[in-house]
C-alpha cells in the first residue's frame, strides 16, 4: 500500500514551497503539514485541497494501489482476501 504522505513531502520538495505557504493554501496550521507527511492514509477532501495547492494528482497513486489489490486478489482464494483484509485493518 502506498504511504501517502511520504508521496505528497516528495511532490512539496520538489516544488520548493515553504510549509506556511502549503499551510496558508489548504487552511491548516504549518504543523499539521508537517503531520500529513506522516500519514499513511488522508481524507480525500485534505488530498483535493493538496491536488489544487501543489498542481499534482494525489490520487494516481491510490489508484494504481486499488488496481495492484484487485490483481491480487484475482489470483487469492475467497479466505485469503478476507484474512488479507482482516490483517491490514487490524495493522
Amino acid at each position: 500500500m502506498v504511504h501517502i504522505g511520504k508521496v505528497i513531502e516528495k511532490v512539496f520538495i520538489r516544488r520548493g514551497c515553504s510549509k506556511q505557504w502549503l499551510a496558508k493554501q489548504i487552511c491548516c496550521h504549518r504543523t499539521n503539514v508537517t503531520d500529513i507527511f506522516t500519514r499513511p492514509s488522508i481524507d480525500t477532501e485534505l488530498l483535493r485541497k493538496l491536488c489544487i495547492a501543489l498542481d499534482y494528482d494525489f490520487f494516481q497513486h491510490l489508484s494504481v494501489d486499488y488496481k495492484e489489490d484487485l490483481l491480487m486478489a484475482e489470483e487469492m482464494s475467497e479466505e485469503e482476501i478476507v484474512t488479507t483484509i482482516c490483517e491490514e485493518i487490524n495493522s
